[in-house]
Formats: C-alpha cells, structure tokens, sequence
C-alpha cells in the first residue's frame, strides 16, 4: 500500500516521452518501445558498422538502436551516460541479450571508462549495459583483465583522425592468463567511427591474436 501512495506521489515517467508509465512497463512506455528506430540486420556481419571497423581485430559488429540526434534513443543514450540511471543502462542490455544474434561467447568484456570518470559518474555504463546482457544470456562478464589507463577527453566533439590521437595507447591487459577466450563479445554503449571499439580489440588480440573480438553496442550512429 505504500509503495502504492509512493507511485501516486512520484509516478515513475517513461525516459522518451515523459508519460507516466503503467505498471507493467520498465524505464520506457510500449509505444516508445514499440518505436524506436531497431536494427533490422540481426546479424554480426552487419554493413553499416562493418565499414568502420578493421576486419584483422574484429570478426563481427553489431547494435541494437540507430542513433537518432533528437528522438527516444538519444534520451536513452543521454540518461545512460549523463542521468545517473544505471538501471535503464542494466534495462536495455536485457533488450540487447533478447536480441543478441546467435553466435557462443565465452565471455564478455564492457569498453573499460577510466577510473576517474568512473568515479565522477558513479558507474560505466558498458558495464552496467554488459549487466543486462548477463542477466539474459548467462555468459559472465570481465571488467579487471582490460582497463583504461589514460583518462581521454570526451570524443563527442572531435573528428575521426582527433578521436583516434585522442584513444592511441590509452587501453591496457592487466591480466594475460584471463584473456585465453576463444569468442569475446565486446561491449559499448555507442558505435560512430568505431575508433574506440578498433583500439580496444587491437589491444586484446597484441595479448592472445587466437580470440575472435565480435561487438555489440546498444546503438550506432552514422556520421
């Protein structure tokens, strides 16, 4: 009864349309959900994100979302990184996992945040997105083995050739006996040039060039 005056008080609002939700929806009301803008290409040979990504690291990218500059999934993304809802990050991997193409992954590996950004915002929302993933398909999750070493400046803002100076030499494999994976599926929020994504498996593979590095991102956005 409580919780019940509590909603009434506080009525918990849908994230891309700020209606109230029912009872039985989570984070986003049915009709945001029902109309988000999906990636119908189930598959990790996935062309849109292909093109940005350098075949000798990766075998295979895709994403759940297309970005979109001023509709649902961009109130999405901006809660995940910038709201404090680490929840709705945990929500939509659960829809990521639902969607997962089918392929066998031994592990998953979120794309680390420095400790320091980590820390300003209280949790990296990769990680918090791989959660989700967890939560749906059972395989276990790696945030120790790969860090972020160097705390780089957002990437918002900057073009292909600032972003890849920017993200040059600023990941690290702690732990090389926990890298002898056969399939990792690497974990991002948001996939635009894939400078971010190609580091990261560039430098899992320099510790074991035998994994396969497949990636999913909750979006992507063409540029």
């Amino acid at each position: 009864m409580f919780k019940d005056i509590i909603a009434i008080a506080f009525p918990e609002l849908c994230v891309g349309c700020q209606n109230t939700l029912l009872k039985a929806e989570r984070h986003l009301c049915l009709s945001c959900l029902t109309n988000m803008s999906r990636n119908t290409r189930n598959s990790f040979d996935n062309v849109d994100v292909k093109v940005f990504l350098q075949a000798n690291y990766i075998t295979g990218a895709s994403y759940l979302l297309n970005f979109d500059k001023k509709g649902v999934v961009q109130r999405i993304i901006h809660q995940i990184k910038y709201g404090s809802n680490p929840k709705l990050a945990n929500y939509m991997g659960e829809l990521m996992g639902v969607s997962l193409p089918k392929h066998y992954f031994d592990l998953i590996i979120p794309v680390p945040l420095h400790k320091k950004r980590e820390r300003k915002r209280g949790y990296n929302q990769s990680l918090e997105i791989a959660k989700g993933i967890e939560n749906v398909t059972g395989v276990s999750i790696d945030s120790s083995s790969f860090i972020r070493t160097i705390n780089t400046e957002s990437q918002t803002k900057k073009n292909k050739q600032e972003r890849e100076e920017n993200v040059y030499n600023a990941f690290r494999c702690l732990k090389i006996d926990g890298l002898t994976y056969n399939r990792i599926l690497l974990v991002d929020d948001v996939v635009t040039t894939g400078v971010t994504i190609n580091v990261c498996a560039q430098t899992i593979k320099s510790i074991n060039p035998q994994i396969e590095i497949f990636v999913y991102s909750l979006a992507f956005t063409k540029i």
